[in-house]
């Protein structure tokens, strides 16, 4: 028996999936540990330590992004922000990319532990993150 399925319904299946796994992964609260500068305008690897301070990313799952923090050194970011997943294909291959407040596009890595908010693509800074327990 043959199955009635075109390959992009398996995709668009096969995407679904992802982006679930995507959102889930990075729900929960992860504190900013240290900016690595490496892009044209500052000196090479420039890294700035946040770990003394508690500047929190709250990601929630219903598309939320809540930032706070202990310093006036980040006030300008703190608030509710929005954030998504876009997929492009603009480096070699497919990639996601986190969106937040619909303009703002990084290249981002995760773990169970560390995440990595990364804009050095696009010249700018590296943002680390260790999870909150």
């Amino acid at each position: 028996m043959l199955l009635n399925v075109t390959y992009m319904q398996i995709f668009k299946r096969l995407f679904a999936c992802l982006s679930a796994l995507l959102w889930t992964s990075i729900v929960g609260k992860w504190r900013l540990v240290k900016r690595q500068d490496a892009g044209m305008s500052c000196p090479p690897q420039l890294i700035t330590d946040f770990s003394q301070y508690n500047i929190v990313y709250e990601f929630k799952p219903d598309g939320v992004l809540t930032v706070t923090s202990d310093t006036d050194y980040y006030a300008y970011f703190v608030g509710d922000h929005s954030y998504s997943f876009i997929e492009t294909s603009e480096f070699y291959g497919t990639a996601y990319l986190l969106e937040t407040d619909g303009r703002s596009r990084a290249l981002y890595s995760i773990s169970s532990e560390q995440l990595l908010i990364d804009y050095q693509y696009l010249d700018g800074p590296s943002f680390y993150f260790v999870k909150i327990r």
